[in-house]
């Protein structure tokens, strides 16, 4: 009967379609299978109570099991209870708004990135969750390392340089040194600290105070007030105990909650043991930074061009523009043509061979280095001379430095005039002058006709006194005896007495030397040997009248007439006292560069302009897996990788000597073992008072260079999978226009490439009729989070209407929040719809 084929052909068409569809579905599933288990990170379905309904091989993974076996059961086994109460916090918090949350916590040695997405049922609640943890460890490490004491190096780099250059460097200098020193360690939230082992006290810097949540006012305090902060006390004071017993470095992370009630920190430690002559422990030394934070844009320093180049050429001196690194940044003609400098010198752009150059025309060259060098020291002073020339010119010059609007300084620059014409006026003036400045000998003699004549006029006298009185060194005459005859009031003015009590008596006899007896041993000694015709120097101490000792650099030279008869001696000691307060501060500041210089978490080379390697740090030796010895030993080539990146290589050197900074990609090699490993290096030169050095910090990248390699490969194979996938994607921005989508669905809109697509709203293609509901249906999707099982009919060019059903979700991320969009075709599915009240009448 007809009635009965036709029951016969629709439950066939019913058994077809549920066929079609189970299979349909077990694809489905094993696509989202392999696509779950190809991606690195951990994801897992969990039901409300945190039971374990599904996980991938990642998640599983983690936890040293089969995913088998941790279907069914609470992800209370697996980790932590502090965990497992975030966990469910997060749960509940998803399960309320019915939005996704982002998170990131620690696991142990770990950083877990983490989303719980909710999914739900028909009516709109939340049935399961899913999960999903990336581990972001190594990427926290790299934040770590791109936050370093580098500027803090730096500034005691240049720092070490002006002392350098002058010892004697003022009181004033030393402290503003000190408050640029705190200043780097507030900028780079580093703190210091000093432990006592004979007081149980440790010395805390202001910025680690702050850190901590103290008053920013560097004091003692009990060891019991900063551990009173540390939330894991015992596994800190652990990790001390292991580190003064020399079982490990003291380099470890700490959690504290700081005393001020603000929100907790996560500290960096570094530290070293310092003891005494006897290898008995005194102290722990070391340094704090506060790494919750990072700083993720760094300052910008721009140097602008201050001086046009129309006017230097008009002008009639002659103009060099030198910056604060040495190098030339700009000269005119008029320049060139005073000092004759030829081109393979002046296209350098360094200044120190131009001033070589220039010095070799200079009668005196020594004095005029000696100023150069002191102006480039002394940035904001102005200066104004004459230069005396082999050939009998005269130069006129003037040197100002060049500041910015904030006080920053870009560098020195300098005019130069020739004023030979002037100047020949005044030739007899300047004869007379050096004549009165004679030299030393000239001076002696005139001095020596003082003493014998009887006749001086009483202003020659006068003037005399006061010279000697108020010379800055202690001066004073002796007679071939050894006998005090004269001496000045500086002298006196350090012992507290007056000229009455040492005059005729022996001078070694005298208190500047009653102190010490292997002293006055040693003056008696020299007093003979200057008898003799020679000259002595040394240094020694003198007690002032309160007691404290001053370092003199003494000096005694004889007296001599015109026929070159010794008639006296003269002793002159000056007080460098200051001088050896500064040496000192020198050598703890070189002490504490070396101890950054150490602890960088950087390979940091030194090399010399033949790339020869002077100096490795510590972090060098453990990277490279070679002894300090060993690493000095090989050069920069030895340190590379394949022989095709070498002319790379001296690309980037050329452009460092020539003041360039460098960063660059580089494959490194372990020279004892041959074994090659991805680095990034930078390169920057160091100008010093000497000589010009190079240092190289090499970062090993391996672990982020695998990391990006694993990801290109994950992001191919998923836009594989989702290419050849039967579901129409596409990814849409906040206003509903189109970023990317799949062929699948160009082919649903009736288009052929993304260009025509691309950038559009999806309503272009809406059919008329469902233009309202499905802009509705997308502001639900934003304020919501997501749309399910929506039915929307799109038109093509051509006007054939494509029916679709449609899933969305937003999904957010620390750049932009997307819409991901998937569609299905179900023209099939609409068209038996169409045919069922037809089959249904039949039957």
């Amino acid at each position: 009967p007809k009635s009965q084929f036709a029951e016969l052909e629709h439950k066939v068409r019913q058994a077809v379609i549920r066929r079609r569809a189970e299979h349909n579905l077990r694809e489905s599933e094993q696509t989202s299978r392999a696509l779950l288990d190809a991606t690195t990170d951990s994801v897992a379905l969990i039901s409300r109570d945190l039971t374990v309904l599904s996980a991938n091989e990642a998640f599983s993974h983690r936890f040293n099991l089969n995913p088998d076996h941790m279907v069914g059961r609470s992800l209370y086994d697996f980790i932590s209870p502090e965990l497992s109460r975030e966990r469910a916090s997060k749960v509940a918090e998803v399960i309320t708004t019915k939005k996704p949350v982002r998170f990131e916590d620690r696991t142990g040695e770990y950083f877990l990135e983490n989303s719980i997405f909710p999914i739900f049922d028909e009516q709109g609640d939340v049935i399961r969750l899913a999960g999903y943890s990336r581990d972001i460890t190594e990427k926290k490490r790299a934040e770590q390392d791109l936050h370093t004491a580098y500027e803090q190096i730096a500034a005691d780099e240049e720092e070490l340089r002006e002392k350098y250059d002058e010892l004697s460097l003022s009181e004033k200098q030393v402290r503003e040194s000190e408050e640029r020193l705190l200043m780097s360690q507030e900028i780079g939230s580093i703190g210091s600290w000093e432990y006592f082992f004979e007081t149980n006290r440790i010395w805390v810097s202001a910025e680690a105070l702050s850190i901590y949540g103290l008053p920013p006012v560097p004091s003692d305090y009990p060891i019991e007030t900063i551990e009173a902060c540390i939330i894991d006390r015992e596994r800190v004071h652990q990790a001390f105990v292991d580190f003064l017993n020399g079982k490990r470095e003291y380099d470890i992370e700490i959690n504290i909650n700081p005393c001020d009630g603000s929100s907790s920190k996560v500290v960096h430690s570094i530290a070293r043991l310092e003891k005494d002559d006897k290898n008995n422990p005194v102290k722990v030394v070391g340094v704090i930074q506060d790494i919750s934070r990072r700083k993720r844009d760094e300052d910008e320093i721009t140097f602008k061009n201050v001086i046009l180049s129309t006017e230097q050429e008009v002008s009639p001196d002659g103009i060099l523009i030198v910056d604060k690194n040495g190098m030339i940044f700009s000269y005119n003609q008029k320049f060139i043509s005073i000092w004759k400098i030829p081109d393979e010198i002046i296209t350098v752009h360094h200044d120190e061979p131009v001033l070589l150059f220039v010095s070799r025309q200079i009668i005196d060259p020594e004095s005029f280095l000696d100023r150069v060098k002191y102006l480039y020291t002394h940035q904001d002073e102005k200066s104004f001379e004459e230069i005396f020339l082999k050939d009998g010119r005269v130069i006129e010059r003037f040197s100002s430095p060049m500041m910015g609007k904030e006080g920053e300084n870009y560098g020195r620059v300098w005019f130069f005039r020739d004023i030979t014409e002037r100047k020949r006026a005044d030739d007899e003036l300047r004869a007379a002058y050096e004549q009165i400045t004679a030299s030393e000998e000239t001076l002696q003699k005139n001095y020596h006709e003082l003493l014998r004549s009887q006749e001086a006029v009483q202003e020659s006298e006068a003037w005399f006194r006061g010279l000697f009185d108020q010379a800055f060194q202690l001066a004073g005459v002796l007679d071939l005896s050894g006998k005090v005859t004269h001496i000045n009031q500086t002298a006196m003015d350090l012992i507290g007495k007056s000229p009455q009590a040492v005059l005729n008596l022996p001078f070694w006899e005298t208190p500047w030397w009653s102190h010490n007896q292997e002293a006055q041993l040693q003056v008696k000694d020299a007093v003979q040997r200057a008898k003799q015709g020679e000259q002595v120097r040394f240094e020694t101490t003198h007690l002032d009248n309160t007691g404290n000792i001053h370092y003199i650099d003494f000096s005694i030279k004889p007296l001599t007439d015109e026929n070159g008869t010794v008639f006296g001696l003269l002793p002159e000691g000056r007080d460098i006292t200051f001088l050896k307060s500064v040496e000192t501060k020198l050598r703890r500041s070189q002490e504490k560069f070396k101890s950054f210089f150490n602890h960088s978490h950087d390979a940091v080379f030194i090399l010399d302009l033949k790339g020869r390697i002077l100096d490795v740090n510590a972090t060098m030796c453990r990277m490279y897996e070679i002894p300090y010895e060993d690493a000095l030993a090989y050069t920069f080539e030895d340190y590379s990788g394949p022989e095709r990146d070498i002319s790379e290589a001296y690309r980037h050197w050329k452009l460092v000597l020539s003041g360039e900074d460098q960063l660059f990609s580089w494959q490194a090699r372990r020279p004892l073992d041959g074994s090659f490993f991805h680095v990034e290096v930078y390169l920057t030169r160091i100008d010093g008072e000497d000589e010009t050095l190079i240092q190289g910090n090499v970062r090993d990248v391996s672990v982020n260079k695998k990391t990006e390699d694993a990801l290109k490969k994950s992001e191919e194979r998923y836009r594989s999978l989702v290419e050849t996938t039967g579901t129409g994607y596409v990814v849409l921005d906040m206003q509903g226009r189109v970023l990317d989508a799949n062929k699948e669905y160009l082919r649903l809109t009736g288009r052929f490439s993304m260009d025509e697509i691309s950038g559009r709203s999806l309503i272009d293609w809406t059919a008329p009729y469902d233009i309202e509901r499905n802009s509705e249906e997308i502001r639900k999707c934003i304020q919501n989070g997501f749309v399910r099982g929506l039915e929307i009919d799109y038109i093509h060019p051509d006007g054939t209407i494509q029916p679709l059903e449609i899933n969305a979700s937003v999904v957010s991320s620390e750049s932009e929040d997307v819409i991901l969009t998937l569609c299905r075709d179900i023209s099939v599915r609409k068209k038996w719809e169409l045919r069922r009240p037809l089959d249904q009448d039949l039957r």
